[in-house]
């Protein structure tokens, strides 16, 4: 007769066997850190994927209101549009590629998807230009195809967070080498866009064409290289392929009370703790009398993220993720704190405070990043399957919505502060701006810290979901030797 722990695995996949399951895990109670070839070449993906996301939020929507002369609420749905369709496809994308990957894998995904990516990014910029007729319908088409091709590499992609180590402590290393590798991406393409535009008289279809072949040169080989170097270099955890409905699949994560808590957290910052970046362009017009400090801050929020990453890399080691998760919230929420007091009207010290919220900013996204995969581990306890990539397409296309709602949160805190976009003049009203630009982060944050205190994650707790209870280290035993590195 099975052990309990085994019928466990085995409930809802009986035809696989407990070693089946286990494959490719780590020996129990020891930690086994990836070479620094591997953790470097899976977050290097997020360099890839962060130059092409840093275009689109930068330029797309200048691109199609000031060169290609569409509308702007025109464009606006234009791109809502295309992102509603992306937010749906990505839960079904990754049930999909759960199903496949037990025989074709990771890396062959990626290596098919990227090139339809690389190739869907630039088609952008072309197929607007190339049909100036039907303009409208051809920047629909092609955008769709590219979140839709996007959504193809980066589920498998963050799946991998998952898949190439169990290990928890290892997780919350490789969440701080892809935010360094995001971070140097958005440096990478303020830069280009500083080059390649600021020597025009005017905004050319060819300018962005140009542009859009020189992120896909970017992009290319080192999405191709990530993936290869990641999944060669690492003894991946392969799953056994289950034949169970999308449905069935969701309602097994929708029960996984840990993996809910993390998406809530994710899901609050996408919706209300962007707005504090969001508006920054606003605040920027209004308090400094100069939009073009918006960059001047964001700089400042990009070193503040960068820099900060070695505490948070420390805090990820050696206390809970959960505990440096609260911790990176509390240095935003008093950041913000302190921006609703002093109420700067100085290019100084409003820097200073976006360094500091940049810095919180960045703790925040690392610890959720590394949380999020260890939740897996509980599923396929009580299931006795995994679902990778179904987990991170969930969480994708609920920040994606948390995301749009958010944008309309900002439009509509606008009009409620009074903003107006002819005004260059700072005006009675406009502190309920800054209100605005304070208040909804720390709501936010708030809400963050009351589910990561309940949530029921620690590392010894996450080594006991992915350790047989025969083989685990005895309690009473230090937390040095029960985790002892290989």
């Amino acid at each position: 007769m099975q052990p309990r722990w085994e019928q466990r695995r085995c409930r809802s996949n009986p035809c696989s066997s407990p070693e089946a399951v286990m494959i490719a895990a780590e020996p129990t109670g020891t930690v086994r850190r990836l070479p620094h070839p591997v953790r470097l070449g899976y977050a290097s993906g997020n360099f890839a994927k962060s130059v092409q996301v840093t275009a689109i939020d930068l330029l797309y929507l200048y691109f199609l209101v000031d060169v290609m002369g569409i509308a702007a609420p025109v464009a606006g749905a234009v791109l809502f549009a295309a992102f509603l369709i992306d937010s749906l496809t990505d839960p079904l994308f990754g049930h999909l590629i759960d199903k496949r990957e037990g025989r074709i894998g990771y890396r062959t995904i990626i290596g098919l998807a990227a090139p339809l990516c690389c190739l869907a990014f630039v088609a952008i910029f072309i197929a607007p230009v190339a049909f100036p007729g039907a303009v409208v319908l051809a920047s629909f088409l092609s955008f769709a195809a590219f979140r839709v091709a996007f959504t193809l590499v980066d589920v498998p992609h963050n799946a991998l967070l998952a898949g190439i180590t169990r290990d928890s402590r290892e997780r919350g290393v490789l969440s701080t080498w892809r935010f360094f590798f995001s971070s140097l991406g958005t440096l990478a393409i303020s830069a280009i866009v500083l080059i390649a535009l600021s020597r025009e008289a005017g905004p050319r279809a060819s300018t962005f064409v140009t542009f859009a072949f020189i992120v896909a040169a970017l992009y290319l080989p080192v999405m191709l290289g990530s993936a290869a170097v990641s999944v060669s270099g690492s003894r991946t955890i392969k799953q056994p392929v289950e034949h169970i409905s999308f449905l069935q699949a969701l309602r097994r994560l929708l029960a996984n009370r840990r993996l809910m808590q993390v998406i809530c957290v994710c899901v609050i910052s996408a919706g209300l703790i962007t707005v504090f970046s969001r508006m920054a362009v606003f605040y920027a017009k209004s308090w400094l009398g100069d939009p073009g400090l918006a960059g001047t801050l964001i700089a400042f929020k990009v070193a503040g993220q960068v820099l900060a990453l070695p505490l948070w890399w420390l805090l990820a080691k050696r206390t809970e993720k959960r505990t440096a998760a609260i911790c990176a919230q509390t240095l935003f929420g008093g950041t913000m704190a302190a921006f609703l007091l002093l109420a700067p009207r100085s290019v100084e010290v409003s820097a200073v405070l976006f360094f500091l919220a940049g810095a919180g900013l960045g703790g925040l996204t690392v610890m959720n990043w590394a949380l999020l995969p260890d939740t897996i581990e509980y599923t396929e306890l009580d299931t006795g399957s995994r679902h990778e990539a179904l987990t991170f397409g969930l969480l994708l296309a609920l920040c994606k919505a948390a995301s749009g709602a958010g944008l309309a949160l900002v439009a509509w805190l606008l009009e409620l502060s009074g903003y107006e976009a002819a005004a260059a003049e700072f005006n009675s009203r406009l502190p309920d701006l800054l209100l605005s630009m304070t208040l909804v982060p720390m709501m936010g944050v708030i809400a963050c810290s009351l589910i990561l205190s309940r949530l029921p994650m620690s590392y010894r707790d996450h080594l006991d979901a992915t350790t047989a209870p025969g083989d685990r280290p005895d309690r009473t035993m230090s937390r040095a030797r029960s985790l002892r590195v290989r």
